[in-house]
């Protein structure tokens, strides 16, 4: 993108609310988190970057936020002289929500649903009886 367009984006990331910001953390790393699922389950590399692809390119198409892309796009747009970004503004108002959203869906949504699902890590399921028919 342009420099205009990186400050755009930076004054832009910077400037939204703490919840909406935490829910598109959420939403975003919830997507990414079904995308590395998707990939591991995959046999082929052509299929494991397919699997990947959809999860990421719809986070990105849908506005959703994520704490790593952040580190790099904001500090950039920063860089180039964003109009009224500080350092400050990207921590509180950015990367504070964006990862409270992310540790969110990636611990309690995606692995706490699994753990609620499969059980706890290491646990041997038991293989249903025998029948004597």
């Amino acid at each position: 993108p342009s420099v205009a367009t990186v400050k755009a984006i930076t004054v832009a990331k910077t400037s939204g609310a703490f919840l909406p910001l935490m829910y598109k953390g959420i939403l975003c790393n919830w997507l990414v988190c079904m995308g590395l699922w998707q990939a591991t389950g995959a046999k082929d590399i052509g299929s494991k970057a397919i699997a990947i692809w959809f999860p990421i390119s719809a986070f990105v198409t849908m506005g959703f936020e994520h704490s790593v892309a952040n580190m790099f796009f904001i500090p950039q747009g920063i860089m180039q002289g964003a109009e009224g970004v500080t350092w400050a503004m990207f921590f509180i108002n950015n990367l504070i929500p964006v990862t409270l959203g992310n540790i969110i869906a990636g611990a309690i949504f995606v692995a706490g649903s699994y753990a609620l699902v499969f059980g706890k890590p290491g646990k041997q399921l038991t293989p249903a009886p025998a029948s004597s028919t």
